[in-house]
């Protein structure tokens, strides 16, 4: 990599276009070792893999794990099917595209992988507001906006047959091919291998396409239990601690964000300062009473503190966690 670096240069002024670069990455990972003083492999072993719990991913084949890797064919635009490049390759190593990727894994390995990136991994590898504010950073790689790119992640827009945003990667070489898609407010991902590259079928659309029914099944769900929770008019359990105990932490200034979509957690530190302000302002709160619940599914509680009176609104999920709030001071009787 570093004999290549003189002959190496911009495709565009940087800033201005999208170009996916596997060079780009090695050097990333060649800054990554410098900088840490240990090879690039040892690095994310320590520092990624083993607190991940990723003990059969590999950057190499080794005895522990060889017997197990899929032969990886390559398919001809005329069908025929060589199984000798992807294991020349395998033999040969991948030299500077490592940090681009290629390294070999198991399916639950990726898996927990996944669950890191819709913010379920531990704070070690990276804090959870930093891994919130990564995915903030996407731009737009096609002109109809339906695909971008982001800090390590690609994104796709899907419209049909309902609309969502997926995020993930997808990679590929001589013989093999992986798709990791996920979606982050849902909490559902997909992981799907292929020991094939070429031919007719795209991995990344069956992918997507998996992804799209799981929400679509997590959509229905949480309609449901809206619609039961309306027609009963009764309280999610376990709102109105989850509210006692949201008040209390932002008067502190120290809500609990693993219990918070992705989506509010970045709302909240956000506006986090205001929120505690607000709190502290309106002094004790003194009783909390729950009223009824809204069409669109939220808990709606009248919060009475010290020096006022709020509505306060949180929509739970099935699960128990937090997906949003509001408040605001409630009207005087007339």
């Amino acid at each position: 990599m570093l004999a290549a670096l003189p002959r190496t240069s911009y495709v565009s002024v940087a800033g201005t276009e999208f170009q996916y670069s596997n060079i780009g990455y090695a050097i990333l990972g060649g800054a990554l070792a410098r900088v840490a003083g240990v090879p690039y492999v040892d690095w994310q072993r320590t520092k990624i893999l083993a607190p991940l719990g990723m003990n059969r991913t590999r950057f190499e084949i080794d005895s522990t794990i060889a017997a197990d890797v899929a032969v990886g064919y390559d398919v001809d635009a005329d069908g025929t099917v060589d199984d000798q490049t992807a294991a020349k390759e395998i033999r040969e190593g991948r030299g500077y595209k490592i940090p681009a990727g290629g390294t070999f894994t198991t399916v639950d390995d990726l898996a927990r992988f996944v669950a890191f990136e819709i913010g379920r991994g531990p704070a070690s590898v990276l804090p959870r507001g930093v891994l919130d504010d990564a995915f903030d950073g996407l731009v737009a790689t096609t002109p109809f906006l339906d695909r971008g790119y982001g800090l390590g992640f690609m994104s796709i827009r899907r419209d049909e047959p309902s609309s969502f945003i997926s995020m993930g990667h997808a990679g590929n070489f001589v013989g093999y091919n992986a798709s990791m898609w996920f979606h982050r407010q849902m909490q559902l991902g997909v992981v799907l291998f292929r020991n094939v590259t070429g031919g007719k079928q795209e991995p990344d659309r069956l992918a997507v396409d998996i992804l799209a029914s799981l929400i679509k099944g997590r959509q229905a769900v949480i309609q449901a239990d809206i619609d039961a929770r309306f027609k009963t008019q009764k309280a999610s359990p376990g709102s109105e601690t989850m509210l006692r105990a949201l008040i209390e932490q932002l008067r502190l200034g120290r809500p609990n964000y693993d219990l918070m979509g992705p989506a509010l957690a970045r709302r909240v530190r956000r506006d986090l300062a205001q929120e505690q302000s607000a709190i502290v302002a309106l002094g004790a709160l003194t009783s909390l009473t729950f009223l009824r619940v809204g069409a669109a599914g939220p808990n709606i509680y009248e919060a009475r503190f010290e020096k006022g009176s709020q509505e306060w609104r949180i929509w739970m999920n099935p699960e128990g966690g937090l997906d949003f709030f509001s408040h605001q001071p409630l009207a005087a009787p007339r």
